[in-house]
């Protein structure tokens, strides 16, 4: 209901409706490049670690694919104390 009389006051309010448009494109672009700086800082960072480790004598080396994948472990085993396990109903 909320929604449905904001679009309708909109919708006659043509002005509004593009003041708000260009503000929410202000706000779409400013976090775009905020995501941007970070990039390149990250970036940045990372070729200075390069840098470091080729001039320092270690060798830089990248991780394997199949260590980036997430490893499913097993659950602990409940400890005394530890509440019961939640089971599924049948």
């Amino acid at each position: 209901m909320l929604f449905e009389s904001l679009i309708s006051f909109l919708s006659s309010h043509k002005l509004i409706l593009i003041a708000a448009v260009v503000i929410s494109i202000i706000i779409i672009v400013s976090f775009i490049k905020k995501l941007l700086k970070v990039a390149l800082v990250l970036t940045a960072a990372a070729v200075l670690y390069a840098a470091y480790c080729i001039y320092t004598g270690q060798q830089v080396t990248l991780p394997k694919k199949e260590n980036l994948r997430p490893q499913i472990e097993k659950p602990a085993p409940a400890r005394k104390g530890d509440r019961r396990p939640f089971r599924e109903s049948r």
